[in-house]
């Protein structure tokens, strides 16, 4: 989520589910931030500032007043918030198309931690384009590869020659029959290769050893890679809108 966590002093008002719950919508004002609010696609409740009582299983909250309305990006937009960004979750089964060969010289290899600070390296400069600040390697380690949950044997690593030229980090979901993918990067100058296909392909073949059924990862329109990942064989599961007071 874009927007920041509320804290004691915020002031909320929010739009719960209708209906099946499918959709939904928030909105939050702080004395010191900008008003923002997230919205699920489709139908709605309106926004109100009646409040109830507490909402069960959630201590320190309270019902919003809520009422059937409009679709959620009309109500928002007459309440003067424009589009942050659209964080989507997309899915690819596993029994997809078989891994495509490779450009000559590439190789795809399993996740060596002697190459940890290249992969850091490799990340942050795929992400520059679209994140304000770089993370330090402590930082992006204490996200990625430090973590319990990392799988170095399902993360993948491709080459060329001897060179680092692209990454597929996974984690490990407990409980569940997919596999995550928390991070895929390829070298800028090394793209459009069949590269990012193939490591995402490898690393899938490895959740498949692992019994499970789909990848999954998350990306947000800032990455402007949407587009890619539906050429990778992957679809939007669902989307989460960020909104802005204007």
């Amino acid at each position: 989520m874009l927007s920041a966590t509320p804290s004691s002093s915020t002031r909320r008002t929010a739009i719960w589910p209708a209906g099946s719950g499918s959709t939904w919508a928030s909105a939050r004002r702080s004395p010191s931030t900008r008003r923002t609010a997230s919205a699920g696609s489709g139908r709605c409740c309106s926004i109100g500032s009646r409040r109830g009582p507490a909402r069960p299983g959630v201590p320190g909250s309270r019902r919003p007043w809520t009422t059937r309305t409009r679709p959620a990006p009309t109500l928002l937009r007459s309440r003067g918030y424009e589009v942050l960004a659209t964080n989507w979750l997309l899915v690819r089964s596993i029994d997809g198309p078989a891994a495509r060969e490779l450009a000559a010289g590439i190789r795809l290899g399993a996740y060596d931690p002697a190459r940890a600070h290249e992969v850091h390296e490799l990340v942050e400069d795929a992400f520059s384009t679209f994140r304000s600040r770089r993370k330090s390697f402590e930082e992006w380690g204490q996200l990625t590869v430090e973590r319990p949950s990392f799988l170095p044997a399902v993360s993948t690593l491709a080459y060329a020659g001897d060179e680092l030229v692209g990454a597929v980090l996974a984690l490990d979901l407990p409980d569940s029959r997919e596999g995550y993918v928390e991070q895929l990067a390829v070298r800028a100058d090394q793209r459009n290769k069949g590269i990012a296909r193939a490591m995402l392909d490898q690393t899938c073949a490895e959740f498949a050893r692992l019994g499970r059924d789909s990848c999954i990862l998350w990306t947000h329109s800032g990455t402007g890679a949407l587009a890619m990942y539906e050429h990778l064989g992957m679809h939007v599961r669902r989307s989460t809108t960020v909104w802005r007071h204007a």
